[in-house]
């Protein structure tokens, strides 16, 4: 089969995956909020893990050929991720200088007093994205803990496919059995591994990914919309059902038939025509700032609230402050938050993802 270098549908169901992300670390009353789907919407960073190792996969695993090969896609993919990154480690950074200043002048210490867990030791782990291996909390921020393992995991991709491309399957299955085994007695507590051994959470998706690709290479059928909406029902039923238990680890199984059935849908269908719609594909090509913007957003907004306009809050059971609103008030702060974030996206990926990409462009190598 001729396969396609770009695959729309991919791009609005990465969209929408940030979105369910950035939706899920909201806090306050608005069933937007509070609903089985998005209590376990971390569980789409594994679908970006999935989706990132189809898409790698697809690109890249018959280019990497020598060692200035390898350097290439490493570079690619540095300056892919990183510059965005950089920028919200300073505005994460910048935060705590604000929590600083506030302490400073109230006398009101918060339950994570500044600098306490985003300390300078996990700025450098920051810097050098080595985050999600050697602390123990989230720090500063907290959404690139994903993008510390899957740097790293791309490393470990370009690394098979230049010393095992003819055995490209069997060390993907070796890979993800290893992880697998390696992640799945936490796993049975909560997939939400963010920390430590959260690489093997990268990597079981993302080979899994890989695999997905081999198999989509070997179809040749194309998929009408009335195949696709039950994978697609049933992946959400994956996400609030077995997210919870010790079966959360399977769930990246479902959103791999997802990811095949999206890539070979009929583009006449009608489920194709919506992935194609041009909101749904720019939310995908932005999802990346959707992704890193979103919590400094939210705590900007949130805090705005709080202390400018001294919106009263409770104490949830978790420990945390909530607006004190109501339902149809914290809906439309959702609402308003999110459309907010959608709009910074817009600029920080013209701005920096697209500037850099251009950048690297100008020198010969190619951002996916």
């Amino acid at each position: 089969m001729i396969v396609k270098k770009k695959l729309l549908e991919l791009e609005s169901l990465r969209g929408l995956a940030a979105v369910a992300v950035a939706i899920s670390h909201l806090k306050g009353s608005s069933l937007l909020i509070n609903n089985g789907f998005i209590d376990y919407a971390f569980l789409m960073v594994d679908f970006f893990f999935v989706l990132s190792g189809f898409v790698i996969a697809m690109n890249y695993q018959d280019y990497i050929k020598t060692a200035n090969d390898l350097k290439t896609f490493m570079r690619k993919r540095f300056w892919r991720l990183y510059p965005l990154h950089f920028l919200t480690l300073l505005g994460a950074l910048s935060i705590e200088f604000a929590k600083y200043a506030f302490e400073r002048k109230t006398g009101i210490t918060p339950n994570h007093p500044a600098f306490e867990i985003s300390s300078g030791v996990a700025f450098v782990h920051n810097l050098f994205l080595t985050h999600s291996f050697l602390l123990s909390d989230l720090t500063f921020n907290f959404p690139s803990w994903s993008i510390s393992t899957e740097f790293y995991t791309y490393l470990i991709f370009a690394f098979v496919i230049f010393f095992g491309r003819s055995k490209l399957i069997t060390i993907s299955i070796l890979i993800i059995l290893i992880s697998f085994y390696i992640i799945y007695p936490e796993s049975k507590k909560s997939m939400n591994i963010v920390n430590g051994i959260s690489i093997f959470r990268c990597t079981l998706s993302f080979f899994l990914g890989v695999l997905c690709y081999s198999i989509y290479t070997r179809l040749s059928h194309n998929v009408k919309s009335i195949h696709i909406l039950p994978t697609f029902i049933l992946s959400i039923l994956a996400v609030i059902y077995l997210a919870s238990d010790e079966y959360g680890i399977f769930v990246p199984l479902f959103f791999c038939v997802l990811i095949i059935q999206a890539a070979l849908l009929d583009e006449q269908s009608y489920a194709s025509r919506i992935l194609h719609t041009k909101p749904l594909v720019y939310l995908g090509t932005i999802s990346y700032s959707v992704y890193m913007t979103h919590s400094l957003v939210w705590w900007v907004v949130n805090n705005g609230l709080r202390f400018v306009f001294k919106v009263p809050t409770y104490t949830d059971e978790n420990g945390s402050k909530i607006l004190d609103i109501s339902h149809t008030q914290s809906s439309l702060l959702v609402i308003f938050t999110m459309i907010l974030v959608i709009a910074i996206s817009h600029f920080t990926y013209l701005f920096i993802e697209n500037r850099f990409r251009k950048g690297v462009k100008r020198k010969q190598y190619q951002v996916a």
